[in-house]
């Protein structure tokens, strides 16, 4: 039954109707690099995203994302590991400098929501009805992903679609990952779905044998690139931030440059209070409430160093 809805949904996207205007529209999206959805605010500068993992991997492998013939890829790491600040960097940064096509889709979706209708509610999409899941759009945002008329790519185009966390009603999302990936073969785009649920990201890396999906380059032993596939196990790599990292990450950070000094520090140069800590949003909630103790008026009028206040 699985099997005949996929086929019938790869089906219905190749046999919609093109909106030229939507077209257009998802094309200019593309050409901006845009991220659809508010994430944005999650944006980290430069210096912030020094240790990061996930942006090591995905610079390792921005050579193999330069030509696609069309592969879909599940990038797992946990929560708070910095996934979305992580994209959004290489693809401000990198995809930006290629002029490569590329959307990101993210934001604060609901738990078990259908992430078709959000993926169209982030791109300003208007659904009318949900016939064969509302996929009428979806021909139309392949298609203003690739090159345009007369126009030459230095960097395959890229689709990121960030909070695939739920398998969805009915799994229906995870039919969706399988049909979307069927329909995208071939068409010279990468789409990476997104995911800190290891069970969803497993559960998609199932339905093709890892041929048109399958785990991100670099993200799993055995990788991707390994024969024979699927492997008989695997594991996902460790992502997480080292305690050194965090520590840099913090002390980068503008507001906490110079608030922070070397009587804070274990024996392994750690902060004590960042002991066990090994995401960026408790890092930041941590080392807001240690500069909020070291007002004056909360330490019995503590003598600072001069300029201590001026780092801001």
């Amino acid at each position: 039954v699985i099997a005949n809805k996929v086929i019938e949904l790869v089906e219905a996207f190749g046999n919609s109707v093109i909106d030229a205007q939507l077209v257009a529209n998802l094309g200019d999206k593309a050409r901006n690099r845009e991220i659809a959805g508010g994430n944005i605010a999650h944006m980290l500068n430069d210096e912030e995203l020094v240790g990061s993992k996930l942006l090591e991997v995905l610079y390792q492998e921005k050579d193999y994302l330069r030509c696609s013939s069309g592969i879909s890829h599940v990038l797992y790491a946990p929560s708070s590991t910095g996934k979305t600040a992580a994209l959004m960097y290489f693809m401000k940064d990198h995809l930006e400098v290629c002029g490569a096509p590329s959307i990101m889709v993210s934001g604060q979706f609901p738990g078990e929501a259908d992430y078709l209708t959000c993926m169209a509610t982030a791109l300003g999409i208007q659904l009318n009805g949900k016939a064969v899941y509302g996929i009428s759009w979806i021909r139309s945002l392949v298609a203003g992903l690739l090159p345009r008329r007369g126009e030459k790519l230095q960097h395959a185009p890229v689709l990121i679609l960030d909070e695939f966390n739920s398998p969805g009603p009915n799994r229906e999302n995870i039919l969706f990952a399988e049909s979307f990936a069927r329909y995208v073969y071939g068409k010279k785009i990468t789409v990476i779905f997104v995911t800190q649920n290891k069970q969803v990201a497993c559960d998609i890396c199932a339905c093709n044998a890892w041929q048109k999906i399958g785990p991100f380059p670099g993200m799993t032993i055995p990788d991707r690139i390994s024969k024979p596939l699927p492997p008989d196990s695997y594991f996902w790599k460790d992502v997480k931030w080292s305690q050194l990292n965090l520590m840099q990450m913090i002390m980068n950070r503008p507001k906490f440059k110079g608030k922070f000094d070397d009587e804070e520090k274990d024996e392994n140069g750690n902060f004590v209070w960042l002991r066990d800590v090994e995401d960026t949003t408790t890092a930041f909630l941590l080392a807001d409430k240690r500069l909020a103790s070291k007002i004056p008026s909360k330490e019995a009028g503590r003598k600072f160093n001069e300029g201590f206040f001026n780092h801001s």
